[in-house]
C-alpha cells in the first residue's frame, strides 16, 4: 500500500532496495505493463535488501512484491511472496537499517490486508485475511497516524462493500472519509477512488450513495 513511500532518505545500506520499493510502489496498481515493470524493480530491490542482510527490508520488498503478484492476479506467487515477508520479518532485528525503521507489525498487517483485497478474483478466505489484517492495524496505531489509519479504513471499507456488506463499509468509509478531511492529503483523497466506485455500485441505496456523493465532493478540486 502506502509503506514503501513513507521512507524517506534511505541510508547508503538500504538506498538501492529504498529507491526500488518507492519506484514500485506507486505503479503497482497502474496498467498491467506498470505493474510488471514495478515488479521488477521490486525484485531487484529484494536481492539488494538480501545482499545488504536487512531483513526488515527483506520483508518490505516481498510484501510489495506479493502486492503486485495480486494485482496481476497470480494467487500462488502473491501468497508465497506475502509468506517470506512475513517469515523475514520474524528474523528481523529491532537496530536494523535507519530508512526502514518505519516498518512495523502494522505497517505488514496493512500490507497483508491490502494484498489480499487486490486479488482479482474473489473468496471468502481472501476476504477474512483481509478484514483480519488491516483490523488489526488500524487498532495499533497510535493517534498521530492518521494518514496510515485513513488508508487502512478506505481499504476495509471498499473491502466490505465488494464483499457484499455494504452496511459495514459505509460504517468503516465514513471513518475514512473524516480522517481524510482531518489529514488533508492528495494522497489520502485520491486512494477514496475505489471506495467510492465501490459504493456507487450500491447507489440505490441510501447511504452508500451518500458515501460516495461525500467522496466526491472531497476529490472535486
Amino acid at each position: 500500500m502506502h509503506t514503501a513511500i513513507c521512507s524517506d532518505g534511505p541510508s547508503r545500506t538500504g538506498a538501492s532496495s529504498g529507491s526500488s520499493g518507492t519506484t514500485s510502489n506507486q505503479a503497482v496498481q497502474s496498467p498491467t505493463g506498470h505493474t510488471l515493470q514495478a515488479l521488477r524493480f521490486l525484485q531487484l530491490g529484494q536481492i539488494a535488501a538480501q545482499d545488504s542482510g536487512c531483513e526488515r527490508t527483506v520483508a518490505l520488498m516481498c510484501a510489495n512484491a506479493a502486492w503486485a503478484y495480486a494485482v496481476l492476479d497470480d494467487h500462488k506467487r502473491s501468497m508465497d511472496s506475502l509468506a517470506r515477508a512475513h517469515d523475514a520479518f520474524a528474523r528481523a532485528e529491532v537496530d536494523t537499517t535507519p530508512w526502514v525503521r518505519f516498518f512495523h507489525e502494522a505497517d505488514l498487517d496493512a500490507m497483508s490486508g491490502v494484498v489480499n483485497a487486490a486479488l482479482p478474483t474473489p473468496s471468502p478466505r481472501a476476504y477474512t485475511a483481509t478484514t483480519e489484517h488491516l483490523y488489526r492495524a488500524v487498532d495499533a496505531r497510535s493517534l498521530d497516524m492518521g494518514r496510515s489509519q485513513a488508508f487502512e479504513l478506505t481499504a476495509l471499507a471498499t473491502a466490505h462493500i465488494r464483499n457484499g456488506d455494504p452496511d459495514q463499509g459505509v460504517r468503516v468509509g465514513r471513518q475514512a472519509v473524516d480522517l481524510a478531511r482531518q489529514v488533508r492529503s492528495v494522497r489520502v483523497i485520491d486512494r477514496l477512488a475505489p471506495l467510492q466506485q465501490a459504493a456507487l455500485a450500491y447507489r440505490t441505496r441510501g447511504e452508500t450513495a451518500e458515501l460516495a456523493d461525500e467522496i466526491a465532493t472531497l476529490r472535486t478540486p
